[in-house]
């Protein structure tokens, strides 16, 4: 049998971070010992150091007077490993879909402008 867990670690791009730094969204509940652990034993990658933050729930009061949850909680990992890392460049399509966006909203900010 194989047992795999069932948390799930969001990778996230962030600029500001040094080549051998990676940043990760992962559930509340998760310590540093549990992404050390999940990363070596799943990933295998040497994990030198574990640095985490605690983001709350963000509140919006709606049109309506109610409030309501935007943002749920979670906490933000940046995990020190030994080797150098950078992300795969995007594929092609993904280039040509963010072109075919920046048309469309060029051709509906025209039509919201009216008559002048």
């Amino acid at each position: 049998k194989v047992y795999l867990p069932n948390i799930i670690f969001k990778m996230v791009k962030t600029p500001n971070l040094q080549s051998n730094q990676v940043a990760f969204r992962v559930p509340p509940s998760c310590n540093k010992f549990d992404i050390h652990s999940y990363l070596t034993n799943i990933y295998n990658v040497t994990v030198q150091e574990v640095r985490t933050m605690n983001y709350g729930t963000v509140h919006k009061k709606g049109r309506n007077g109610k409030i309501g949850v935007s943002e749920t909680a979670y906490k933000k990992a940046i995990v020190t490993i030994s080797e150098p890392f950078s992300f795969p460049k995007d594929p092609e399509w993904c280039a040509l879909e963010r072109e075919q966006n920046k048309v469309g909203s060029k051709m509906a900010g025209r039509k919201t402008k009216g008559w002048r």
